[in-house]
């Protein structure tokens, strides 16, 4: 384990030296902390206007939260792309005579790390904008952040470090839920086309039984639903149920086997990886984990001088069949046009509402 904390902090005391070296560190610092400080504002100014800043308010912000961060979770650790493997870890953690699991565990510290800070800057949003008290705030960081680590942490053993799912038939699960999100998406759009667009229909869907009792995520929304409003039914069977996943898995990640089967794998992907990374230090774009894309054929001349540097990355970008746009862009456009249309035709109808 001693082994495992130097290499860990050996590489974050690096990369923290390169990053003070460089002056764009900085920039992006205040950026970023200018870009959360909107973001805050913003889902203050909005909670304000439609006058939800109160605990059900978060709820539904919680809810969307949890809708976006747990499927797209599981997908990614289905496709055992969920942790990132360096090369380092390939030539000298996997020869050591450190247990597999832990050496899973501290790979994911990352992940763990962005969780914790999610779930940080909800909580001090929730007692901030939507007037939570500071021991609700808590308790709701400990019962749905913290356990849902746990949760991840042992999805991660299971995944990575069974034996029976090194073929990759683990995948099948991925495919799985990715079939579910597109179900659900095509019966939201059913719902609100019958229902209409508005904070009163989408309130009702939220508090459909059949919502809230989806496994994982709408059991992660009772445990979270229970700590802000209080106890009901539904509240206490998605926790008991979301609780007893948690102690199954936990259990299965601890008793299962692990012979270290996934480290020819990790260090496939660390090769990937580092590639991957000397590309984009090149200024190329347009590549992924795993996956040989496709490019259009474009012409063009780099000039001379400072020129090349922008008319070589502007070509990388035409090589791109939706130059720099991708999925999420149609994802956010789409959920843009429905929120103005919501702010558009039912502003005077949501007042007072909740």
């Amino acid at each position: 384990m001693k082994a495992l904390w130097y290499l860990r902090k050996t590489i974050w005391k690096n990369q923290i030296k390169k990053a003070l070296k460089r002056p764009t560190t900085y920039l992006f610092l205040v950026l970023g902390i200018f870009y959360i400080g909107i973001i805050v504002a913003g889902i203050g100014t909005v909670a304000a206007t439609f006058q939800f800043d109160s605990a059900y308010g978060f709820v539904i912000l919680m809810t969307i939260w949890s809708f976006y961060m747990i499927p797209a979770n599981f997908v990614s650790y289905a496709g055992r792309k969920g942790i990132i493997f360096r090369p380092c870890q390939a030539h000298f953690v996997f020869t050591a005579p450190i247990s597999p699991k832990r050496i899973l565990l501290d790979t994911a510290a990352l992940n763990l790390g962005l969780s914790i800070v999610g779930g940080i800057v909800m909580s001090v949003i929730g007692v901030w904008v939507f007037h939570l008290p500071i021991w609700r705030a808590a308790l709701m960081f400990l019962l749905c952040f913290v356990l849902e680590m746990v949760l991840e942490c042992s999805l991660i053993i299971i995944v990575y470090g069974s034996d029976r799912f090194a073929d990759g038939k683990f995948k099948r699960w991925g495919i799985f839920i990715k079939g579910i999100l597109i179900v659900s998406a095509i019966f939201f759009l059913w719902y609100f086309k019958e229902n209409g667009i508005s904070l009163k229909s989408a309130a009702e869907l939220i508090e459909h039984p059949v919502f809230r009792l989806l496994p994982v995520v709408g059991w992660d929304i009772s445990a979270f639903r229970l700590v802000i409003l209080g106890p009901d039914r539904l509240n206490v069977i998605g926790t008991v149920l979301y609780l007893g996943l948690i102690i199954l898995l936990t259990l299965m990640a601890i008793r299962i086997k692990n012979t270290g089967a996934y480290y020819e794998d990790a260090a496939k992907f660390a090769d990937d990886y580092q590639e991957l990374r000397n590309r984009s230090k090149r200024g190329e774009t347009g590549y992924s984990l795993g996956k040989k894309k496709k490019f259009r054929t474009v012409k063009g001349n780099f000039g001379g001088g400072a020129k090349a540097i922008f008319y070589r990355q502007l070509l990388e970008y035409k090589k791109e069949r939706f130059f720099i746009f991708d999925s999420m862009t149609l994802i956010c456009v789409v959920l843009a046009g429905v929120l103005a249309k919501m702010m558009d035709r039912r502003k005077k109808e949501c007042r007072g509402w909740l």
